[in-house]
């Protein structure tokens, strides 16, 4: 795992520097702000002959796949430290990363809020070296950038180097100056870097120190600001070190600690990028916090401001919340602000008003924020309003057992867990809670419990990109051969005398292929081989094995009959490619229509193109409706028959974006980009196989729209012969249950119908039959207690075996009532169901939506509804006396 430390060892600092006053020094204090200190890094850098590199993804793409996110500068360049040479002109570079240390090994979450500088997302300045440079430069430019660019007064630094390294001790004595008592000795445990802990690149750090003016809000007088690292070493599977051909390099400074520095604050929440993030929670939380105690309410603001910035960035890579992997880091870090959030008093939909400020502090250094503005906040308000309804249900679970636990017990550790892992209640607020009712929480038994979730998590995502693909091992041999291959499936699908390059069966990789590897959500192609000998072998799919390299996977035990040089006929299945491609065609028709009829906010958050269908996930916080489908689908039609030739064109990345061309906020693009458009209809940054023209996708057919999660829906389709197939057979379909009636298809409909009313008005009379024979039947009559209006609550026995739609059948129910037995209320309950109805003519004050949601505020419970209907669920069962009783109505009621 790739790691940058702050030292256990600062404390050795602290020791041989704690008896010089800071106070003599003049203030560092400057007036540069992030973005400035951003620029002036990034340009120094490259005035010395690095090539700046734009921050790569959060989500590592061709990096440890057991990395959750991007947490250090040098991840993206991963594997030139592993041995792979870098492509000429990128052997020194630059970046500003962007990273997230939220999960897995790294993880400062429940830190954020706490200390001075932890951060769920931050940036990370770096420059970077594969062999062309040594110590002595690396050394000198980062003393030349702190002291010549920024200033930092040079008495005011300390380094930290490994014991024993005389060659970079001397380095800052003889060339910069520095006194040895400036200079200290620690151990391997603090200044030798290691990539893990088995065999890789491993080589002693130098960390550079400041002195600041004045304790930060941790008690840190000296702050660590840059660790300058020197891969010498190669760590031997024995544990042995051996010395490399080249010295590595590869550096990493905080952005936000350094300017803390520079701006003279006593903590990274202070910098003007937090400040004016700070600026806003403030303003909307008012003068007094919901009674919270100063340190709590700092607490709670820092925590808000945190994490806001990091789900920001997450969601603008197409990152949205889950249950599992990195959408549940996520939902985590966005809960938890929730959480902060409610307990400081901020109302519902807190989280997307704070966007705006943040899209101004980043959006000119990230414009992928600005591009995302609208889906960000789209999703925090629909996972924020749905996390407060979760959370008002976990309050009164957990209170429930704890009146269920006898006074100075332990709550159980299930029940303690599932609100952690359900409701994102942390232990620490079921821990508080249950104090102050003289309870205890078994705390290590929810420990236990959460290895065994993590574990869990940690199959979820482990490999998960790279699960039918050729192993690690096969690949990293492959890259330090230099194997690679070339693409020509876009003009042919056919390859003669295709030379094998690589070989780990079942996969090869054939030089050239025209074979296209899963991409882009387009699936592999099939097809076959023809071998030396002339059989013949099925090709089951193909992949991107790494940048430059593609690999096929061979049906059998035929792959490990052949050897590098050997030669095949390669040929695509043309049906599938010729499917596939109509689909993919079909999916940027979707995409195009999805924006226009739902807004530029409906993006793309994922999509599955196969020759047999297509899957698309929108970024929407709601169903849409069918009436919507039905002009998207009939767009889409519209677009196919208006005959439009696509056309291909590559073009500098930058040209691109700045035409117009969509692109997916989470796909890493090379500098020259493949541009797939569809005349005035639909232009796309697209690598994928397409249709020559598009009448190739009619007809167009819509099957499903669902819920993927909080703020994405998916769509399923079918393009071409494929939708004609279910046409034919949802005809088959529709004739066979009409001769089982014995109507005519057309009369289909209103028979249905007919025969649907008729069941629901006979299960209505069995239940209430079933009610009258069990004494269950009852009707108690009472009044609203803030009005003069009667109401009435039923009780209706519940259907067994959830044989019936009972939330439809007291819907039904509490409605037909209403309209029998005007000017009052009606309550319907059904075991834990509850419906209310108003009938016509009750005075304008009464509302069923808002007398449900007060009687789940009183009993527990989810639901609410319009002012003439409303319903839900109480999270207990309750009956009709305790509802009477209730302080929603009057206190006396009398069965009727």
């Amino acid at each position: 795992m790739w790691r940058f430390r702050v030292p256990q060892g600062t404390s050795v600092l602290k020791r041989s520097c704690c008896s010089q006053s800071f106070l003599r020094h003049a203030s560092i204090r400057s007036e540069q702000s992030s973005a400035e200190v951003r620029e002036k890094f990034l340009r120094f850098f490259e005035s010395k002959g690095h090539k700046r590199v734009i921050s790569d993804s959060l989500v590592p793409k061709n990096a440890d796949p057991s990395l959750l996110f991007t947490n250090a500068g040098m991840v993206q360049f991963k594997e030139h430290y592993l041995g792979v040479p870098a492509a000429a002109g990128f052997e020194q570079l630059t970046t500003a990363q962007k990273c997230v240390r939220a999960g897995g090994k790294h993880n400062d979450l429940d830190n954020v809020g706490r200390t001075a500088r932890h951060h769920t997302f931050f940036e990370m300045l770096g420059f970077f070296s594969f062999g062309s440079y040594g110590k002595e430069q690396a050394i000198a430019m980062a003393w030349e950038f702190l002291t010549d660019v920024l200033r930092l007064p040079r008495q005011r630094l300390r380094v930290s180097v490994l014991k024993g390294d005389q060659e970079t001790a001397d380095i800052w004595h003889t060339r910069h100056g520095l006194p040895r008592d400036r200079i200290v000795e620690c151990g391997p445990a603090d200044n030798f870097w290691s990539m893990g802990d088995g065999p890789g690149p491993c080589g002693p750090c130098t960390e550079i120190f400041v002195e600041q003016d004045r304790p930060d809000s941790d008690g840190e007088r000296w702050l660590e600001i840059w660790n300058v690292v020197f891969m010498e070493y190669a760590r031997q599977q024995d544990g042995t070190l051996k010395r490399g051909e080249r010295l590595m390099v590869d550096t990493g400074m905080g952005l936000e600690r350094l300017c803390s520095v520079l701006q003279g604050k006593a903590s990274n929440f202070e910098i003007d990028t937090f400040e004016a993030i700070i600026g806003r929670v403030r303003q909307l939380m008012g003068a007094a916090p919901s009674g919270l105690q100063p340190e709590a309410a700092e607490t709670a603001v820092r925590v808000i401001a945190d994490h806001v910035r990091a789900a920001a960035f997450l969601i603008a890579e197409g990152l949205l919340p889950s249950h599992v992997g990195r959408g549940y880091v996520l939902r985590r870090i966005v809960r938890r602000a929730v959480r902060f959030g409610h307990s400081a008093g901020l109302g519902d939909g807190f989280m997307a008003r704070l966007v705006p400020v943040v899209l101004e502090q980043f959006g000119d250094a990230y414009p992928e924020l600005i591009k995302a503005g609208g889906l960000i906040k789209d999703v925090l308000a629909a996972e924020e309003t749905g996390f407060r309804r979760t959370l008002a249900n976990g309050l009164g679970i957990l209170n429930e057992a704890l009146a269920a636990t006898p006074a100075g017990s332990a709550l159980p550790a299930p029940i303690a867990f599932r609100l952690y892992d359900t409701y994102g209640f942390p232990l620490d607020l079921t821990s508080q809670i249950a104090t102050e009712q003289g309870r205890t929480v078994d705390t290590a038994g929810v420990a236990s419990f959460m290895e065994q979730a993590q574990a869990v998590a940690r199959a979820s995502w482990k490999g998960s990109e790279h699960a039918e693909a050729p192993s690690a091992d096969a690949i990293r041999q492959w890259k330090a051969s230099g194997v690679s291959n070339r693409f020509v499936g876009y003009d042919s699908e056919r390859v003669s005398h295709a030379e094998v390059r690589a070989v780990a069966a079942p996969w090869l990789v054939l030089d050239p292929s025209p074979f296209y590897a899963t991409a882009g959500g387009q699936v592999g192609d099939q097809g076959t081989l023809t071998l030396p000998d002339g059989s013949q072998v099925r090709v089951t799919g193909a992949v991107h094995a790494f940048d430059g390299c593609t690999a096929v996977r061979v049906e059998g035990d035929a792959a490990s009959s052949l050897q590098p040089s050997d030669r095949v006929d390669a040929v695509v299945d043309p049906e599938l490619r010729a499917a596939a491609c109509r689909h993919h065609t079909a999916t940027h028709l979707l995409h195009a229509a999805l924006r226009k009829f739902l807004g530029p906010s409906a993006v793309q958050a994922g999509s599955m193109v196969a020759p047999d269908r297509l899957r698309f996930d929108v970024a929407w916080p709601k169903a849409i409706g069918a009436e919507t489908l039905q002009h998207v689908e009939q767009w889409v039609n519209d677009c196919a028959q208006r005959n439009v030739e696509l056309t291909t064109r590559e073009m500098p990345l930058e040209e691109a974006m700045a035409t117009g061309a969509m692109s997916m906020f989470s796909e890493k693009y090379a500098s020259t980009v493949r541009v797939v458009q569809a005349d005035d209809i639909s232009a796309e940054l697209c690598g994928g196989t397409h249709c020559a023209r598009t009448s190739e996708v009619f007809p167009f057919k819509i099957l499903r729209e669902t819920s993927l999660g909080t703020g994405v829906r998916r769509i399923e389709a079918f393009a071409g012969p494929a939708a004609v197939a279910w046409y034919e057979s949802q005809l088959s379909l529709l004739s066979e249950m009409a001769k089982s009636l014995d109507v005519q298809v057309f009369q289909l409909p209103g028979h249905v119908n007919k025969l649907v009313q008729t069941k629901r008005d006979l299960q209505l009379e069995v239940n209430q039959l079933r009610s009258n024979q069990s004494g269950g039947a009852t009707t108690l009559a009472t009044r609203l207690a803030d009005a003069d209006v009667a109401v009435l609550i039923h009780t209706m026995a519940a259907a067994p075996g959830g044989s019936v739609d009972m939330p439809k059948l007291l819907r039904d129910h509490a409605l037909k009532l209403a309209e029998s037995e005007p000017k009052s209320v009606h309550l319907v309950l059904g075991g834990q169901l509850v419906a209310c109805a108003l009938a016509p003519g009750l005075p304008a004050g009464a509302h069923a939506g808002q007398i449900v949601k007060r009687l789940f505020d009183e009993f527990g419970g989810i639901g609410g509804g319009r002012p003439k209907l409303g319903q839900g669920q109480f999270s207990r069962p309750v009956d009709a006396q305790q509802i009477a009783a209730s302080s929603v109505f009057a206190s006396t009621a009398s069965k009727s």
